[in-house]
């Protein structure tokens, strides 16, 4: 990536983030900031990513428990998007996946799948997304 392009898509999160907490809340833009920096992160440093989602896991049940920084758990889902496109979807997209089978593509689709059908069930859209 280049130095331009770094910068204009700094600008770019920078300015959601300011939008986000000028007319929705100060917490969620900051939250909005916060997730971007570790996805540019994750994304640059697989490695240290998937170590640092192992090693965050088991710790974010006891954030989960206050009001004002229950949002901090939502960082493993962050994590996790930003593996799958590094790791799959890009080189699937870009057709440079290695030879072999990738033994994740078939408990992926399992999973988008069940995600989908509960998502459909689900009393409420928002819930079943959270399900």
């Amino acid at each position: 990536m280049k130095i331009g392009d770094f910068y204009a898509w700094a600008l770019i999160v920078v300015l959601v983030s300011a939008f986000v907490s000028l007319f929705l809340s100060f917490q969620a833009g900051v939250f909005v900031l916060f997730f971007a920096i570790v996805a540019w992160w994750v994304w640059e440093h697989p490695e240290g990513g998937f170590l640092l989602f192992i090693v965050l896991a088991p710790l974010l049940p006891m954030l989960k428990i206050t009001q004002t920084i229950g949002t901090v758990t939502l960082i493993k889902d962050v994590i996790i998007l930003a593996l799958l496109f590094k790791v799959f979807l890009i080189p699937l997209l870009t057709k440079r996946l290695p030879y072999q089978r990738n033994v994740f593509f078939a408990p992926l689709v399992a999973l988008l799948a069940w995600t989908a059908f509960e998502m459909l069930r689900a009393d409420s859209l928002i819930l079943g997304v959270l399900r």
